[in-house]
């Protein structure tokens, strides 16, 4: 499945000490689907609101890449620049 359009480019999170961290970027990309997900690639997949996925994080951390918890909240708080 190809996105709608072409992903759009965020921000950039500060770099962490962190290595897998230091060259992230965050992109905004919006497709309709079908979607067959990869399972060399993902064990699994699945659509969740963003208010249960904020509780998922909050009630489990440890299930979720630092990373994405870090980008988790800067979308949430939109405390982030604006496209990159």
């Amino acid at each position: 499945m190809q996105p709608d359009a072409p992903p759009c480019p965020l921000f950039k999170p500060a770099s962490s000490a962190e290595p897998y961290q230091k060259h992230v970027w965050v992109y905004r990309c919006e497709a309709e689907g079908p979607f067959t997900l990869d399972p060399l690639e993902i064990e699994r997949g699945g659509w969740f609101a963003p208010e249960e996925a904020t509780r998922w994080m909050s009630e489990r951390p440890e299930d979720f890449a630092s990373a994405l918890l870090a980008i988790w909240a800067l979308l949430r708080s939109r405390s982030y620049p604006g496209p990159a």
